[in-house]
């Protein structure tokens, strides 16, 4: 099945689901062309990323299982992949977007009182593009993000 994501290009996608499987395929198949293709999934989006002014949490997760594969590639001294990884890139990434999440993307008092019922979205994630969203997979995608974020990366 990977196979097939990779004959068909979906790195192209950027897809943070693509990102978690393939941190997970390469923790039991190692091979270079998974690591490449994880790489990719990444590597090509990250000037749009950088640029982009909403906050999107599942680039957070995207990166995360990314930067876990990649700190891999470095333990198991796979220099190459890891000098493609733009490793230092992807860590500035991160900071920059766990940043912009905190700030745009998260009811603090200030910006919950605003809203019709206050007390039920204070401490929760909203995605502002979208009319202050807040369904229940914004709140998964920003909460394993930060996890993410806390457990390995901090």
């Amino acid at each position: 099945m990977f196979k097939h994501f990779i004959n068909k290009n979906y790195d192209k996608y950027h897809d943070h689901w693509l990102s978690y499987c393939t941190n997970e395929l390469t923790k039991i198949c190692p091979e270079k062309e998974y690591f490449e293709f994880g790489i990719n999934n990444y590597v090509q989006h990250m000037k749009f990323i950088k640029n982009r002014k909403t906050a999107y949490a599942t680039f957070l997760e995207m990166m995360m299982a990314a930067y876990k594969m990649v700190v891999r590639l470095k333990e198991q001294g796979l220099d190459e992949l890891y000098q493609k990884s733009e490793f230092e890139s992807l860590k500035e990434l991160i900071e920059l977007r766990v940043e912009f999440q905190r700030s745009s993307g998260y009811f603090y008092p200030e910006i919950a009182m605003y809203m019709a019922r206050p007390d039920k979205i204070l401490n929760a994630f909203y995605v502002r593009h979208d009319r202050f969203r807040t369904r229940i997979d914004d709140q998964e995608h920003n909460l394993s993000g930060y996890v993410a974020y806390l457990n390995y990366y901090m």
